[in-house]
């Protein structure tokens, strides 16, 4: 997988203390397998409608059209570990890259989900954007650790 890469654009920084060194943690793994980075897009701080499309502008700014494109969203496709691995699997034949895409606190542009290539939901549940970064970070591990044939706790 050397020449393949995942782009992972957030939108607003993670406060917690100890959620931020795992989500480090989890990236400096992920690193060790494949080529990974974090693009942290400010928050503007502006409400509702108006911060996402604002967000939206940058988000595009940030997107290659040659990376596979997967919107976080509630009404994205809800999918287990197993078939987060064969996903990103089947991604990675065809693409050399991935860019996941999360959102802020107000969620995402229907400009993003309409641009993305799939559409994923992290959990029936609502998360915030924080948790979000962490869960998908964490299948992201689980999903190196696979193709090592590491087993990993269902």
């Amino acid at each position: 997988m050397s020449n393949s890469r995942i782009l992972l654009i957030a939108i607003g920084k993670v406060d917690a203390k100890g959620l931020k060194y795992e989500c480090e943690k989890l990236i400096a793994r992920i690193n060790q397998y494949i080529s990974f980075s974090l693009l942290e897009i400010k928050e503007f701080g502006l409400d509702g409608k108006l911060e996402i499309e604002k967000e939206a502008l940058k988000i595009l700014e940030k997107t290659d059209d040659r990376s596979f494109k997967v919107a976080l969203t509630d009404k994205g496709e809800n999918v287990n570990s197993n078939e987060f691995f064969e996903f990103m699997d089947k991604r990675f034949v065809d693409n050399k890259s991935i860019t996941f895409i999360i959102g802020g606190a107000f969620g995402l542009s229907s400009k993003i989900i309409k641009i993305a290539d799939f559409n994923l939901a992290l959990s029936s549940f609502t998360l915030t954007h924080q948790t979000a970064r962490l869960v998908l970070l964490e299948q992201i591990y689980r999903w190196t650790e696979f193709k090592k044939g590491h087993p990993f706790v269902k």
